[in-house]
């Protein structure tokens, strides 16, 4: 992972006062760099939904997408900067689109496709979920078991959410309910070959473009 100065730097005030080792120096920037990578695009998605006016249905995408993604894993970017260029693309034209579509689109339309898409990920996750990477592999058969539950509960959850929310106020919530199921969808799609084949080749484009 390519580090930051202010990873360094402050990998080299740890080690003056807290006297650590060449290692745990390391291991300090490290940190620093993952916390680094955490941060910015969030902070980088809600100035870009900001100024687009999609904050809300943005940051609805991002929750979603991360509830799900912690329980059922899903293809990664060889790159922590692509994954971080990615994520906030992914999620501002989600929250873009939920904004210009979501009022647009009747209740029972919108209804139909929390169903459909619920029916597909439900199918995708019982088959393929977890999905684990080099970096988190999943050895232990039970673990592997209660994951899939709870990616399975938790597409269940969200689906129940979306419904009574369009029931409750459609004309408030089906934005919201597009964005989440367009979460629901991108996530699902990840956990698939093809998502594969979308990620490195997202990550061949990035590549490119960043050593320009």
């Amino acid at each position: 992972m390519p580090g930051f100065n202010i990873s360094q730097k402050a990998a080299d005030y740890f080690e003056k006062n807290l006297n650590l080792s060449e290692d745990d120096k390391e291991v300090a920037a490290y940190s620093v760099d993952i916390a680094i990578l955490t941060i910015m695009p969030l902070v980088a998605i809600i100035i870009a939904a900001g100024l687009l006016g999609c904050l809300p249905t943005a940051l609805t995408a991002v929750l979603t997408i991360s509830a799900l993604r912690v329980l059922s894993g899903g293809a990664h970017s060889e790159c922590p900067i692509n994954c971080s260029i990615i994520s906030v693309a992914l999620a501002v034209s989600i929250g873009k689109a939920s904004m210009i579509f979501g009022n647009q689109i009747p209740v029972l339309a919108s209804a139909f496709f929390v169903v459909i898409v619920s029916g597909i990920s439900l199918q995708v996750v019982s088959l393929l979920a977890p999905v684990e990477t080099a970096a988190n592999p999943i050895t232990d058969d039970n673990r592997r078991q209660k994951l899939r539950k709870l990616s399975l509960a938790a597409v269940i959850f969200i689906t129940v959410l979306q419904l009574i929310l369009l029931y409750v106020n459609p004309e408030t919530f089906t934005r919201y309910v597009l964005a989440a199921g367009l979460g629901v969808t991108w996530q699902t799609f990840s956990l698939t070959p093809y998502g594969y084949k979308f990620g490195h080749w997202a990550d061949l484009i990035l590549n490119k473009v960043r050593r320009r």
